[in-house]
């Protein structure tokens, strides 16, 4: 424990200062580095989770695009497979015919 007598004296008044100076700045230089290394940090992790998620937003586009390729593939099919129907439903009425009149001359 400190005596009162140390606290008249000005050079140790003056030393004391400085120490709690010296302690102070030690202090702030430590919790402003611990600070600057946590901002690194959290920066690197906002750019991998930024390339992470430009990543899974170009797989997405990809996708969409070969979906619509073979939406557009399906849509060509579909309308070849309508007119080969049509052009088969023709037919087969054309046969009905013949077999109806086949039937009426026998």
């Amino acid at each position: 424990m400190q005596r009162r007598d140390d606290y008249d004296d000005p050079a140790e008044v003056l030393r004391m200062a400085r120490l709690a100076v010296k302690e102070a700045n030690s202090r702030a230089a430590r919790l402003q580095n611990q600070t600057t290394q946590q901002l690194v940090q959290r920066v690197k992790d906002l750019k991998y989770w930024s390339g992470e998620i430009d990543r899974e937003l170009q797989d997405l586009k990809d996708d969409n695009e070969d979906l619509l390729r073979y939406f557009h593939k399906l849509q060509t099919c579909m309308t070849i497979t309508n007119e080969a129907t049509k052009c088969n439903e023709a037919c087969f009425a054309v046969r009905r015919k013949r077999i109806h009149v086949s039937l009426i001359t026998y």
